[in-house]
């Protein structure tokens, strides 16, 4: 829904694909070639190649098959990957399988030691990763696991008495889930069992529900749309296991609104608060049957805790969880598909003496094949591709031959618009490969044919509209350069203004404060700084990167959501020029906070000749096209005047005027 691309490189045959037609957002890549399971892992890379590359982050769900997603990332040069893992699988493994331990460990420390990122859904999992395989702990982001929305949407059960109780436990059935201590735990209760999942050990917990006259109805695995419908008829769920890592059911049973038992153990107690949202037991069958009958005899408290486990588990919700996930898959760079073929490419020729040369020559001429008749930029990527690392492997001779012939293979054919789209294309790749002195005169000869047969006005126009588009990129540039800071605020030292005017415990409202790299800087002085601005990404951004103890940001608008309470200082940096009606604005601070002075910063109109040459000429003239004005010393003059301010300081640096005003 949010544009994203998905798709499932999957273990199963075409009967996966067969599922994956119920979603048409969904594609999923199967083991349709029927090869055994260790030599189609050892060659998932080749034969999904075209889903991979084409990729912007490669992630794995569960620790085991991570080092399969891990070289399938690592094979097509190192694609963003990231690792998540629902649960330990080490610690599973130790409890369960001690034998395969030390493999587990030495697949677990491989992925999680070169992943680009890595999820887990508890701190616990966290620290015990980071301490275990010696990672440092900000490799690792905790994301809960989420609970889809017909859990919460589905109305509340109904809590009153049935006969037999139904006691209902979702999970495998191993011997993790103590389903033994359950059993005992009911026999002679009026109740019957419902076991939700398939395992190991069903047989002999049907033999020991028999000696025991527990009636159990075993589900087996159920399609998760039922699960809301089974668990809403259920007098209390419960979840006994010895140990869990974050589980999910206990998270469904209480956005269902089900009454949960559960042991207190790890996994388990830090989702469950006892007797608010469950009730917690040890894992022995005494006091399992102590919580039951507590539970089973207790209408109002089964009410109770089902409706205050379900407010709980609103954080495990599926649009919360996202919002976290989304960071992660959004905070690498995206690379354009040109890019990714020519990395791929460059992969591609790295293993072109080797026995798969043949498979992958193939391969890309396939790939190739398929952009004739498409798009021009697939064309285009055609072309580049054949010209870049195809004919390098060519005798010289034949090279030239062989780009005719490709050349005239995808021009054939196509209008004269779409040729010159293509050569349009290609243009701007040579361009692209040129060095930067030779790529700066290519453009001033490019301009110079543009301008040589315009009057003078006109070339100047169009000169001054390249001068402001590259002005703009500067000012991105300069943020990006100083790691999201304008280098500006290094250069002129313009915090040095506002700082040096301030004392301890002065009190100052920072309007239109921006990412508060100033309201910071101030509170730094022990000044008590208030910081209002528009945009809420500016406000995220200063809550974020600079957070202060004397700092408050708040998010509004200043000519209409101003704070209540008295201030010292009101600091408008860079802020007037963007208002209408400014001398308004400054008598209604006046008038509402009754500050002692104001500490001003401005653009100012007579920085350079261009300028008044850009309003003769009719083309924006301003450093910033949201600027309501720029000034000249007469109408900052004016304006202090009409606001009942006078200047006790005022010096012009840096192309901007700065001042210290006061009330008169």
């Amino acid at each position: 829904e949010r544009g994203a691309w998905i798709g499932i490189i999957s273990w199963g045959g075409r009967e996966d694909l067969a599922l994956a037609r119920q979603f048409p957002w969904l594609r999923v890549y199967a083991n349709v070639y029927k090869l055994p399971q260790p030599r189609y892992e050892r060659l998932m890379p080749l034969l999904h190649a075209l889903p991979l590359i084409n990729a912007d982050v490669i992630k794995c769900n569960q620790t085991n098959g991570g080092d399969v997603a891990l070289r399938c990332a690592h094979f097509w040069r190192s694609k963003p990957f990231v690792a998540r893992c629902g649960y330990v699988w080490s610690e599973f493994m130790g409890k369960e399988h001690p034998d395969l331990l030390a493999q587990t460990l030495n697949l677990e420390r491989e992925v999680f030691s070169r992943c680009h990122k890595a999820i887990v859904t508890t701190g616990e999992a966290a620290r015990y990763l980071a301490h275990t395989h010696k990672l440092t702990p900000d490799k690792f982001t905790c994301i809960a696991n989420y609970v889809s929305d017909p859990f919460y949407a589905a109305p509340l059960p109904d809590y009153r008495p049935v006969s037999p109780a139904i006691i209902t436990q979702v999970g495998r059935l191993a011997p993790q889930k103590n389903l033994f201590a359950l059993l005992e735990a009911c026999a002679g209760l009026n109740v019957t069992v419902r076991i939700i999942g398939d395992g190991e050990e069903r047989d002999a917990l049907q033999a020991k529900a028999r000696r025991l006259g527990v009636g159990v109805e075993f589900k087996g695995n159920v399609p998760h749309e039922q699960l809301p419908q089974l668990l809403a008829k259920s007098t209390v769920c419960t979840l006994v296991s010895h140990f869990e890592g974050h589980p999910k059911a206990l998270i469904e049973y209480m956005a269902r609104g089900c009454p949960v038992l559960a042991t207190n153990v790890p996994g388990i107690n830090t989702v469950v608060t006892d007797g608010v949202s469950g009730l917690l037991c040890a894992t022995d069958a005494a006091s399992i049957r102590r919580g039951l009958k507590k539970l089973l005899g207790n209408p109002a408290l089964r009410e109770r805790l089902g409706r205050q486990g379900r407010e709980e588990a609103k954080k495990y919700s599926l649009d919360a969880i996202l919002q976290e996930e989304w960071k992660i898959h959004t905070s690498f760079p995206r690379l354009a598909p040109p890019q990714k073929w020519a990395m791929a490419l460059r992969v591609m020729a790295g293993y072109g003496k080797r026995k798969c040369r043949h498979y992958i020559v193939r391969y890309v001429a396939r790939f190739l094949a398929k952009c004739v008749g498409k798009s021009p930029e697939q064309a285009c990527i055609a072309l580049d591709t054949i010209e870049k690392y195809l004919l390098p492997r060519l005798p010289e001779d034949h090279a030239d031959q062989r780009v005719m012939e490709h050349v005239g293979k995808r021009f054939a054919g196509r209008s004269p618009e779409t040729t010159r789209a293509l050569l349009g294309a290609v243009d701007d790749k040579l361009f692209l490969s040129l060095p930067d002195d030779q790529a700066i005169a290519a453009i001033e000869e490019r301009f110079s044919k543009q301008i040589a047969a315009r009057t003078p006005q006109d070339a100047l126009r169009m000169l001054f509209a390249l001068d402001a588009r590259l002005y703009q990129k500067q000012g991105q540039l300069a943020v990006a350069y100083d790691g999201g800071v304008h280098t500006k605020h290094r250069h002129t030292k313009y915090h040095d203004f506002f700082v040096n005017r301030l004392r301890k415990n002065d009190r100052v409202l920072d309007v239109g404060c921006g990412i508060g790299f100033l309201a910071f800087d101030m509170a730094e002085t022990g000044a008590l700084v208030t910081g209002i601005d528009i945009s809420e990404a500016n406000i995220q951004t200063a809550r974020e990167r600079f957070p202060h103890p004397n700092v408050t940001h708040i998010c509004g608008n200043a000519l209409a959501d101003l704070p209540e309470g008295a201030y010292e200082t009101i600091v408008l940096s860079n802020v007037l020029e963007h208002l209408p009606k400014r001398p308004e604005f400054l008598r209604s601070l006046q008038e509402r906070l009754n500050p002692k002075r104001y500490l001003i910063r401005v653009p100012l109109f007579e920085r350079e000749w261009r300028v008044p040459l850009k309003k003769e000429l009719g083309v924006e003239w301003r450093l910033d096209p949201t600027h309501e004005t720029e000034y000249t010393l007469e109408s900052f003059a004016e304006e202090l005047e009409g606001a009942h301010l006078r200047s006790v300081h005022q010096e012009v640096r840096w192309s901007e005027i700065w001042c210290e005003a006061h009330p008169k």
